[in-house]
């Protein structure tokens, strides 16, 4: 605003104006466009708009709702920098045809948005369902039932759900197939689950008619599926500490920890059987640690490890300690190691007879003290390797591969 003046004062007189002229300075309203308008659950209208170029002045923006036959529409004003206007229930109503506008007016002008003609029914967005429980049953260590709570009654107005789930180790989600929960139901059973994994669980839902708004996701719940029995045994394999003299040699049992997926639940400890292969008599043992030191004599033995844990024992791994007198198994042929990809590879040719699978065992070399052996077991059809483990960089390692066959194993050479 500006207003240019002149003024005179005369002796013992007031100041006085004799000529002045008022400006505003501003534009008329836009005509508001791109109206968009979501009933939240079934208890507000809120529509939005763009209202165009900013006017200076105070513009007042009008939301006009009127119903077929109706000669007073309901009004709801905002400001400029709103943009957006809601009116609450019971002001709109359902299955009615709807004509809503904008109105925009300044000193300047009014302008009016294009007429929109809905029914608010099909531009609802419910609120997120709630998760009222998640259960898990020993009978079904691979399966979770959900059970929540609808946002709106479901008689009136039935939804359809999607449900999200993702195991806790990982960030990507996992989405049952949107046909499976059609239905309007308040749970559903998720199947095909990891025993004793902790799973994430999620839903939204919208109206079942598949007009309107999916909701938000709710309020994520978790639960752990119960345990089952482990699904593979544990990796075993030997180191010969020395020979105590020539009918006996101290002897390594190790075996790795199974991982989490595998073990199934909560490993209690470990079932070893060492049985002489000429002999019927065997020792058998339970310990909580993953290796153990034995006495055994130059003949060939089986080993036998279990995993055990709340729900029972694991299958069975089995490893041959061959005599040591065993000679003309083959060696793996052209083993090499790399660096390749901040790793190191290991690979070797197949030996020519039929393998059960290999064992890698490496160290440091340039240790002064003594070499700290770690190993990792690879199937029958690899040719190749990463070592996984501790590896570090500007070391020596000492690296071998042993063949494991029926009879037992063969270092490479």
């Amino acid at each position: 605003d500006a207003l240019p003046i002149c003024n005179i004062l005369a002796f013992e007189a007031f100041e006085q104006t004799l000529y002045g002229i008022y400006l505003k300075l501003g534009w008329p309203p836009d005509k508001p466009e791109n109206v968009t308008c979501m009933v939240f659950n079934i208890e507000k209208l809120t529509c939005t708009w763009n209202p165009g170029r900013p006017t200076i002045q105070s513009t007042l923006f009008s939301l006009r709702t009127r119903w077929p036959h109706d000669e007073n529409p309901f009004n709801c004003h905002a400001n400029f920098s709103n943009s957006s206007c809601t009116i609450p229930a019971p002001n709109f109503q359902f299955y009615i045809n709807t004509e809503i506008w904008v109105e925009a007016e300044n000193v300047f002008g009014r302008a009016e948005s294009d007429h929109l003609t809905l029914d608010p029914i099909n531009i609802v967005k419910p609120n997120p369902p709630t998760i009222l429980n998640l259960i898990c049953t020993p009978e079904l260590p691979n399966s979770i039932r959900i059970e929540w709570v609808p946002p709106l009654n479901s008689q009136v107005m039935p939804l359809k759900y999607l449900i999200r789930y993702r195991n806790s180790s990982t960030n990507e989600w996992s989405q049952v197939p949107p046909e499976d929960t059609l239905a309007s139901k308040l749970s559903f059973t998720l199947q095909g689950l990891q025993p004793y994994t902790e799973y994430i669980i999620s839903l939204c839902c919208m109206l079942s008619h598949g007009d309107g708004f999916w909701s938000d996701w709710s309020a994520e719940k978790s639960v752990v599926t119960n345990e089952a029995l482990p699904v593979k045994g544990p990796d075993v394999w030997r180191e010969i500490l020395r020979a105590d003299s020539d009918v006996s040699r101290r002897v390594r049992l190790k075996w790795k920890e199974l991982e989490r997926s595998e073990a199934s639940g909560l490993v209690l400890g470990y079932n070893v059987t060492i049985k002489p292969k000429l002999t019927p008599s065997e020792e058998t043992f339970k310990t909580n640690e993953t290796h153990v030191d034995v006495t055994l004599t130059q003949d060939s033995y089986v080993v036998t490890v279990t995993a055990i844990n709340g729900v029972g024992e694991s299958p069975k791994s089995n490893l041959i300690i061959p005599s040591s007198t065993l000679k003309g198994l083959p060696p793996v042929k052209d083993m090499k190691a790399l660096a390749k990809n901040n790793q190191l590879w290991v690979q070797w040719t197949p030996p020519s007879g039929s393998v059960k699978g290999y064992i890698v065992e490496w160290c440091v070399k340039s240790e002064t003290v003594g070499c700290t052996i770690e190993w990792q077991k690879e199937p029958s059809t690899s040719q190749g390797c990463f070592l996984r483990g501790n590896i570090q960089e500007r070391k020596l390692y000492a690296i071998k591969v042993y063949p494991l066959y029926k009879q037992g194993d063969r270092k490479s050479t």
